[in-house]
């Protein structure tokens, strides 16, 4: 999917470091950085339970 993004220049440029010591492209590093920021934000799930009765 192609979007347009207007991202801040400190953003911009620790995105070009990232893909740099990666060997990535930016778009691979940006992608990477969406997600991993996405999976925090929703965190892991929370295992259900069902309290041992005997």
């Amino acid at each position: 999917m192609r979007t347009t993004v207007t991202l801040d220049e400190d953003v911009a440029a620790a995105l070009q470091q990232l893909a740099r010591e990666r060997g990535l492209t930016f778009k691979e590093a940006l992608n990477s950085s969406v997600r991993s920021g996405l999976a925090k934000e929703h965190g892991a799930p929370v295992p259900y339970r069902v309290p041992a009765r005997s």
